[in-house]
C-alpha cells in the first residue's frame, strides 16, 4: 500500500492491486485515508463506490464509521499491508541469522585461545541457532519463534551464571551483551506477532 509516497509506479502497482483487495480491506484504507497519498486514497474510494461500499465521497465523510483513526503508537505496530509484513519478517530472519554468527565467532575465539571446554558448547549453540534461524527464514512458524526464544533463555542463564569470565570483561562488554539480548527479544516477539497477523 501507499504510505506518504508520490511515486509514479509505486502509484501504478497500487491501482493494479486495488481489484485484489477485500472489501473488508478497503473499509480499513478508507479510515487511514488522510495518511496516504491523496492520489492513492482517491483511488481507494473511487474502488469502494464501485463496488458499493459507500455510494459517495459525500457519504465518506459524513458516515461516522468512517471517521479517520488516529495512528496508534505500538511497540509492536501492526503491518496491513502483505508485502509489507513479508518483507519485515524476512528482516527479522535475517538478524536472528546474524545473531547466531555471535556464538560460532565466541567458539572459534575460545578455541584459538586453546578454552576448548568453552568453545564447544558455543559452537554447537550457535550452529543449531543458525539452522532453526534459516528455516525460519525460508518458512517463518510461530514453532520456530517458540525454539529461538527458548535457546535464548538459557544462552542468558549461560552467561549471567557460567559464562562470563569477569577477569577479561570490561562494562562495555555487559552493556554490548544487554542491548544484543534486548534486540534478540524483541525481534522475535515481533516475529510471532507478525505471524499471527498471517494465521
Amino acid at each position: 500500500m501507499v504510505f506518504n509516497k508520490d511515486s509514479g509506479d509505486i502509484l501504478k502497482q497500487f491501482r493494479e492491486s486495488l481489484p485484489g483487495l477485500s472489501d473488508e480491506t478497503l473499509k480499513n484504507i478508507l479510515k487511514k485515508r488522510t495518511y496516504y497519498n491523496p492520489e492513492a486514497a482517491h483511488l481507494v474510494i473511487r474502488e469502494a463506490i464501485a463496488r458499493g461500499i459507500i455510494s459517495s465521497e459525500q457519504e465518506l465523510e459524513n458516515d461516522p464509521g468512517y471517521r479517520v483513526e488516529p495512528m496508534k503508537s505500538s511497540l509492536f505496530p501492526p503491518i496491513d499491508n502483505v508485502a509489507r509484513r513479508n518483507k519485515t519478517i524476512k528482516s527479522l530472519s535475517r538478524g536472528m541469522l546474524l545473531a547466531g554468527l555471535i556464538p560460532v565467532i565466541f567458539g572459534i575465539t575460545e578455541i584459538t585461545e586453546n578454552r576448548v571446554v568453552l568453545a564447544l558448547p558455543a559452537l554447537v549453540f550457535g550452529g543449531i541457532w543458525l539452522v532453526v534461524s534459516f528455516l525460519m527464514y525460508k518458512r517463518p512458524a510461530l514453532r520456530l519463534t517458540f525454539v529461538l526464544l527458548v535457546m535464548s533463555f538459557f544462552a542468558l542463564i549461560y552467561l549471567i551464571f557460567y559464562g562470563f569470565d569477569i577477569s577479561r570483561l570490561k562494562l562495555m562488554d555487559y552493556f554490548a551483551a544487554v542491548i544484543v539480548f534486548i534486540l534478540i527479544y524483541y525481534s522475535l516477539f515481533y516475529l510471532r506477532k507478525l505471524l499471527k497477523q498471517t494465521l
